[in-house]
């Protein structure tokens, strides 16, 4: 089988993926719902009625596709990382501060500087179960699943007492993000902000990180038989956490393109 025909499967293959979604979830909503047709309106004609809409839907999806594509990465190299969800609180944590205590520059500085520490901090964090599983043996998913609870509640200890806005009125918040470090709409008149640029930008590098690069070609063959790979030269370990690593980069940059987005 060559490369086109491959490709061809995996399209085909996402398809019948979706396909299948839809008719499970339109089984369930007339199975549950005592307005199915309503249901059905709602969920897959109302979306695309006006411009409003529509943003808001792919508003909703952009965290789905930073998390999606940490999954696809850490997957091609064999890895079952569950962490996407605290690899995002963090980077979500570390992007804020960025944004919130840095003073007043330019947009151009202040917003690339908030990707990067998202991006630093979500790969630390996965940086940690990486080694773990690779010299330790640990077990990547009972790992990558505990560290979600440390983040959510790490997180969530820092916001109630730590960097807790004065002004809060009760809520676990930090001080309002700095103008600018927010990421506007794509255009006036449209709700889909800046950070669904991002993620397409996100999904062309995941291409061609795996694909085109030899750090790629290095996750897939550990992920399709790392004793080849070991036997290549390649060395497993540090495949290993560089995958993990580069999920929680993308998982974190999800997590901060939520918090700087303008609303």
């Amino acid at each position: 089988m060559n490369q086109r025909s491959a490709v061809y499967l995996d399209l085909l293959g996402i398809l019948l993926a979706i396909v299948a979604a839809l008719v499970i979830g339109i089984f369930v909503i007339f199975l549950v719902s005592d307005e199915p047709v309503a249901a059905l309106q709602a969920l897959l004609i109302e979306p695309f009625t006006t411009l409003f809409s529509f943003g808001s839907i792919l508003n909703r999806m952009i965290p789905l596709v930073f998390t999606g594509l940490a999954i696809v990465v850490v997957f091609q190299s064999g890895v079952f990382s569950m962490g996407a969800e605290g690899q995002l609180y963090i980077g979500a944590l570390t992007g804020a501060l960025v944004a919130v205590y840095l003073p007043e520059m330019s947009p151009w500085i202040h917003i690339p500087l908030v990707v990067l520490a998202a991006l630093i901090g979500g790969a630390l964090y996965g940086f940690l179960p990486g080694v773990l599983k690779a010299y330790f043996k640990a077990d990547e998913i009972v790992s990558t699943l505990m560290f979600n609870f440390i983040a959510t509640l790490f997180v969530s200890y820092l916001l109630n007492y730590v960097f807790k806005a004065p002004d809060s009125g009760g809520f676990a918040r930090l001080p309002f993000v700095q103008e600018s470090a927010k990421l506007g709409p794509i255009f006036d008149g449209f709700p889909t902000h800046a950070g669904f640029l991002l993620a397409l930008l996100a999904a062309l590098a995941v291409y061609l990180l795996l694909y085109k690069t030899k750090t790629g070609y290095e996750l897939r063959t550990v992920g399709k038989n790392p004793l080849f790979a070991e036997y290549g030269g390649i060395k497993p370990k540090k495949v290993l956490i560089l995958s993990i690593a580069i999920s929680g980069a993308l998982a974190g940059l999800g997590g901060t393109v939520e918090v700087i987005v303008l609303h």
